[in-house]
């Protein structure tokens, strides 16, 4: 009951996305990370951070891979 989501009231609200890759970013494996958040109003309401199951041959598969899953997120 202490804890819970704070919204501020003032202007619109909406629901927004951001994400990001670092294609190969890990030395040892070459996998990429994949980076995504959404905020609804002033509040992030979901994130992850994660490292890629297998290495993307080439930084448009990456981004491929951030833009799948932050459509699935979002959904």
């Amino acid at each position: 009951m202490e804890y819970g989501l704070r919204y501020l009231g003032y202007g619109e609200v909406k629901f927004q996305g951001y994400s990001n890759s670092e294609y190969a970013n890990n030395v040892v494996d070459k996998k990429s990370t994949l980076k995504c958040c959404f905020s609804l109003g002033s509040t992030i309401v979901s994130w992850f951070s994660k490292k890629q199951t297998s290495m993307a041959l080439s930084l448009a598969e990456t981004e491929y891979t951030i833009d799948s899953t932050t459509s699935c997120e979002a959904m």
